[in-house]
């Protein structure tokens, strides 16, 4: 009996724990600094720092552009980093009437370019925002010099990408 209440109270502090940090990292953890521009009713949340030639950074599901923070602390001595939080992820306003799928979100992507006055630069995505970057290298090959793709999540059923 006493090995159970144990148990419990071990289970307890954990589960405890686990959302007191999850608190913690979600209400307490300073926002980063940024501004935010319409694109198709979302206010957008966008980050821009360096000089030089334009990256745009895109996240993957779940994230913001705060996973890109260690990386562009390196390349903005040499570049203009643009780091957004999609439509609907981070800081950027979540509307649940809205399609979130890529053609949509690629769409927001170059409303977004040219409202920030993006120059045809580079463009780089994680997971979901890998494949975005894909599909708007696919969509808008002169909007984009290079694209680097780090595990985008695609799949074969998906278009085929003839470059």
């Amino acid at each position: 009996m006493r090995l159970k209440t144990i148990k419990v109270t071990i289970f307890t502090l954990l589960v405890i724990l686990k959302v007191d940090s999850i608190y913690t990292a979600k209400v307490l953890a300073p926002k980063p600094v940024g501004s935010f521009v319409e694109v198709d009713g979302f206010k957008v949340f966008y980050r821009q720092l360096g000089k030089g030639p334009d990256i745009l950074f895109l996240h993957g599901i779940g994230a913001s552009q705060y996973i890109w923070r260690e990386v562009a602390q390196k390349l903005a001595h040499n570049y203009r980093l643009t780091l957004i939080d999609l439509p609907g992820f981070g800081q950027s306003t979540r509307l649940p009437h809205k399609n979130y799928g890529i053609e949509a979100q690629s769409k927001r992507v170059i409303e977004l370019t040219k409202t920030l006055n993006l120059k045809p630069g580079f463009i780089v995505g994680s997971s979901m925002g890998g494949a975005l970057a894909l599909w708007l290298a696919r969509e808008h090959p002169k909007q984009w010099k290079k694209i680097v793709v780090i595990g985008p999540a695609t799949d074969p059923t998906l278009p085929k990408f003839d470059f």
